[in-house]
């Protein structure tokens, strides 16, 4: 399961009644529906099912002085949260 379905169901299951408002989100676009999930179903990147090797490996080539950068298709709040999580700054590109 990815980013956008995790926040769909942490926004819908409690609150079905905001389907309208999904709905209005993604005909702006999956885009326009990211950032909308973005600010009404936060994230916590610790519950995030991470490879157990992800965080250190990022962590460790950052402390070799290797570039590294996020790439995602998610909303940048959230890898924004991905990002400071596996300590790599804040520098996100989308």
């Amino acid at each position: 399961m990815d980013i956008l379905h995790e926040q769909l169901l942490r926004l819908l299951f409690p609150a079905p009644q905001a389907i309208p408002t999904v709905a209005a989100a993604l005909r702006k676009g999956r885009t326009a529906l990211k950032a909308y999930l973005a600010g009404q179903a936060p994230l916590d990147p610790n519950l995030l099912p991470y490879h157990d090797d992800f965080p250190k490996f990022f962590r460790a080539q950052k402390a070799q002085g290797t570039r590294v950068v996020l790439y995602t298709a998610a909303a940048k709040a959230v890898a924004q949260q991905i990002r400071e999580h596996v300590e790599l700054g804040k520098r996100t590109r989308r």
